[in-house]
C-alpha cells in the first residue's frame, strides 16, 4: 500500500467535484483532454490546474501524440485509497453496530419499564355511554361521585371539557384533607375518548405531590346498550405509584357505579 503522503494525494485528487466529473469521465475509456473536460463549466487555465493534481497524485496519466493530448485513469492509486477506506468502513461500522446494540437494548429496557408501570383498568356500567361520558365532564355529576371512597365528598369539580381546555377537582377525606388533582385536556370526542394530564396539586401522599404530570387515556365503549370504561394511567415514575393510584382509580369506579348508575 502506498504510503500516507501518497494517500493524501488520492484523497485530494477526489475532494473536487471537477476532478471527480474528469475521473467519472475517464472510468469509461482513455479521452482527449478536451473530452475529458469539456463542458464542466471551468476555465482552461482551472482545468490544468485540476489535471496537475491528479497527475501529481497518480490517479490520471497522459500520453502526447503530436498536438493531441490523451488522459488515462490510473485505478492502482484509487484502489490504495478505495482499500483504505474499506478498512475503517469496517472499523466504524463495527463501532455503529456496538452503539446501535447498546441504544436498542437501553431502548427495550425503557419500554418495558415503562410498560411496567401503565395502570390499566375497566369497569362496566349499566348506561348508555353518553350518560357514562356525560358523567366524567359534568360538574355537577362529578361532585356526586369523584372521590375514592365511599364515605367522601368532591368540594371542588372544575371543568373546561374541551381540547386545551382544564380541570380541577378534588376529593375531601373523613379527616378533613382534601386532595386535589388538576390537568389539561389532550383529547375531548364525546361520547368515545377522553384524554387528559394529571398533577397533584395536593396528594393523598408526600410521594405523589409535586410529582411530575401523568398522563389518563379513557375510551368508552358500546357494549350492548351498557358502556365498557378502558382507563390507561401512564407516565408513573415507580410501580409503587401506580399501584396506589390503581387504589385510588378502583375506589372512584366503584363511587361513580354506586352514586350514579345504581
Amino acid at each position: 500500500m502506498n504510503s500516507v503522503p501518497d494517500l493524501d494525494r488520492s484523497f485530494l485528487a477526489l475532494s473536487h467535484p471537477v476532478r471527480r466529473a474528469i475521473l467519472g469521465r475517464l472510468a469509461a475509456g482513455p479521452a482527449t483532454v478536451g473530452v475529458a473536460s469539456g463542458g464542466l463549466g471551468v476555465s482552461k487555465p482551472a482545468v490544468t490546474k485540476h489535471l496537475k493534481v491528479l497527475e501529481e497524485a497518480g490517479v490520471v496519466s497522459r500520453s502526447v501524440s503530436g498536438r493531441t493530448h490523451v488522459l488515462r485513469l490510473e485505478p492502482r492509486a484509487l484502489r490504495d485509497a478505495s482499500s483504505w477506506l474499506e478498512l475503517h468502513r469496517g472499523l466504524w461500522e463495527a463501532k455503529f453496530e456496538a452503539v446501535e446494540q447498546h441504544l436498542r437494548a437501553e431502548e427495550e429496557t425503557m419500554s418495558q419499564t415503562e410498560q411496567e408501570t401503565v395502570l390499566h383498568l375497566e369497569h362496566r356500567f349499566a348506561a348508555p355511554r353518553e350518560r357514562v361520558f356525560d358523567a366524567f365532564v359534568n360538574p355537577d355529576v362529578l361532585r356526586r361521585w369523584w372521590a375514592a371512597s365511599p364515605t367522601w365528598d368532591t368540594p371542588t369539580a372544575d371543568v373546561d371539557a374541551r381540547e386545551g381546555g382544564s380541570y380541577r377537582l378534588s376529593m375531601r377525606t373523613d379527616a378533613g384533607d382534601v386532595h386535589t388533582v388538576s390537568g389539561e385536556y389532550r383529547e375531548v370526542r364525546p361520547p368515545e375518548r377522553l384524554a387528559y394530564t394529571w398533577s397533584w396539586e395536593e396528594g393523598p401522599d408526600p410521594v405523589m405531590a409535586g410529582s411530575e404530570a401523568t398522563l389518563v387515556e379513557i375510551d368508552f365503549v358500546d357494549d350492548g346498550g351498557a358502556t365498557l370504561v378502558r382507563l390507561t394511567h401512564s407516565g408513573f415514575a415507580s410501580e409503587q405509584v401506580r399501584d396506589m393510584h390503581t387504589q385510588g382509580w378502583q375506589g372512584v369506579l366503584a363511587n361513580l357505579e354506586a352514586r350514579v348508575f345504581s
